[in-house]
């Protein structure tokens, strides 16, 4: 049972979770005995109350730790050290943090609920003696900061739903900072919580002052991209080193200098230096959403593009030289602040000679991010993994949304073809590409006439500088009509098993097939996908280790998590290891 829970990364889970629910326990026994004795003066209820409130003593103090980016930051560079001594951490789910905060938080509900419950049963039976042990004035404090937490706890809950969150940020982010008000209330209501408090406030404090060291670096905002809807920035962020999967909180103060969102690096480490040292850029490709944050951002750096044309590069004088790129806008306010770089499960992918790679819609991000690190730098050092397997799932009808990337396999790719007939990188490194494309129907595809399917003069102009002349090189026409068009039957995902379990599905030069890029219509079976993983291992004869980062809805994260336990077999050693992020 133990190395089953080991070997799919669930040991440490276990054990953590373990020791929190005996440290809940004991609390609750402990402060229930030692209250007893007031039975005799007030009631049966007090015991109980006191026991909760011992729950909550706890739990209200660590509640913010699991989301404290500094302290975490920390954790998982120590656990990805071999060298340091706190290597151990990797055994634990670090990546669950915001679980395990929302763990927390559920239980500080409930015990808040049994609370106040208990003391609303000893007040209906015992209210004088109670009036006469603490006196009046006592009660009245208990009583008017106990109203005071139960109402920042509702509008905290109420507004931390998901419903609420997806729908409108800062609503769930103003509601959230009011457990200052639930935190600071609990200090008149119980004195001596003082030293309890220590701990969250010395933690809030310390993130802070780290978050505004790190958002008041000088961000050099270089030039801005555009292709219809997602906006690309590049810029460069002083003092900032980051690995490929990671990401930062976005800030531009003229938009709410308390407001942060969250983005994936889509730049690889190798686009943040030259080849003589000097500083390049780094890139956000973020979904411009109509009416939200991201809007409001592109409209506000679009007073600085009044033609609308994209790319546009940003410029500065300094002095009478004129420098490319810009750090403060018009109205005399930084442009924008970066708050990272954070850790992010999809960092794990280098670990494994393979590693099967998948993004869900947006969640392409941090994929696209590993793809042009591998393939245009580090394949050429020898780096890990050597066989890539690249899953991406979508929607049809949503795909010329993501031209840009499209685009970026089409470029990817031939530098390989390029890359393989040159030699420099090994026989043995092979990448393959699967895009799933949802509700595609084969009876209706995009007509040539339908605006929203034709490329997009950028991706055109893009394409043309890239030499398709390669063995296996192609265009990003052919592509691009593939994926308009995805050929039936062989584009169905359930003619994907006896594709894929063919001895010529390396050679097949199949309709759906477009380079190493295959296209499938359909919810993704990744039942074929994992047995041909398993299949070409290159290591037959011991223990063999193989990543699964995703990016993207918790459905698909539970399907390959049932995937990884499904084919991790003790017998011929073969475990697949999940790295998940869910949104």
């Amino acid at each position: 049972m133990i190395g089953r829970l080991r070997e799919a990364d669930y040991l440490g889970q276990a054990i953590l979770s373990l020791v929190y629910w005996i440290i809940n326990v004991i609390l609750f026994v402990s402060y229930y005995a030692a209250n007893l004795e007031l039975t005799d003066t007030l009631s049966g209820w007090i015991p109980p109350a006191k026991a909760f409130a011992g729950i909550l003593n706890f739990n209200m103090a660590i509640i913010i730790v699991p989301v404290t980016r500094t302290f975490l930051q920390y954790l998982n560079h120590q656990a990805t050290n071999d060298s340091s001594c706190l290597s151990w951490l990797k055994y634990l789910p670090l990546r669950k943090n915001i679980v395990f905060h929302k763990v927390i938080a559920l239980v500080v509900l409930f015990a808040a609920i049994g609370h106040v419950i208990c003391h609303l049963g000893n007040w209906a039976v015992a209210s004088s003696a109670t009036t006469t042990k603490f006196g009046e004035a006592r009660i009245a404090i208990i009583w008017a900061t106990g109203v005071g937490i139960t109402l920042a706890m509702f509008f905290i809950y109420t507004a931390a739903v998901d419903v609420v969150r997806r729908a409108n940020f800062k609503i769930f982010w103003i509601n959230h900072h009011l457990f200052i008000v639930f935190l600071g209330f609990t200090i008149p209501h119980k004195p001596d919580w003082f030293f309890w408090f220590l701990i969250p406030a010395t933690m809030y404090c310390f993130e802070k002052v780290q978050r505004y060291r790190r958002g008041s670096r000088p961000v050099i905002l270089k030039e801005v991209r555009y292709i219809e809807p997602v906006l690309e920035l590049r810029f460069e962020p002083t003092g900032l080193k980051f690995e490929d999967g990671q990401y930062v909180f976005l800030c531009c103060p003229r938009l709410g200098r308390m407001e942060w969102h969250p983005f994936t690096i889509s730049s690889p480490e190798g686009d943040l230096f030259d080849a003589d040292g000097d500083r390049k850029f780094m890139s956000l490709h973020i979904k411009i959403i109509k009416g939200g944050w991201t809007e409001n951002l592109k409209d506000y750096l679009e007073r600085m593009n009044p033609t609308k044309r994209y790319p546009f590069i940003l410029k500065r004088r300094v002095g009478t030289e004129v420098l490319i790129g810009k750090t403060y806008g018009i109205d005399g306010m930084q442009l924008l602040q970066v708050d990272g770089p954070h850790a992010a499960p999809c960092q794990h992918y280098h670990k494994y000679k393979t590693t099967i790679l998948v993004g869900a819609g947006i969640g392409i991000t941090p994929g696209a991010c590993i793809l042009k690190s591998l393939l245009r730098y580090k394949w050429r050092k020898g780096s890990n993994p050597n066989q890539l397997y690249f899953s991406w799932v979508n929607r049809w009808n949503q795909t010329p949304e993501y031209q840009w990337f499209i685009l970026l396999l089409m470029q990817l790719f031939n530098k390989v073809a390029h890359d393989r007939d040159a030699k420099v990188i090994k026989a043995e490194q092979n990448v393959q590409c699967h895009l799933f494309l949802t509700r595609f129907d084969p009876k209706k595809p995009a007509s040539s006439k339908d605006q929203n399917w034709r490329l997009k003069q950028a991706c055109i102009d893009a394409a043309s500088e890239v030499d398709t002349s390669a063995k296996g090189g192609f265009t990003l026409k052919k592509l691009w009509n593939t994926v308009k068009n995805i050929p039936s039957p062989d584009g169905d995902v359930k003619s994907m098993r006896a594709a894929m379990s063919s001895d010529k599905f390396s050679r097949a030069k199949a309709p759906n097939r477009v380079g190493d890029v295959w296209l499938w219509y359909g919810r993704p079976d990744w039942d074929p996908l994992f047995e041909l993983v398993v299949k070409n291992r290159p290591e037959k004869n011991k223990r063999y280790d193989i990543g699964c980062c995703f990016c993207g809805m918790t459905i698909i994260g539970k399907q390959l998590k049932k995937a990884c336990q499904k084919y991790s077999d003790n017998s011929s050693e073969v475990y697949f290891h999940l790295h998940k992020e869910n949104f």
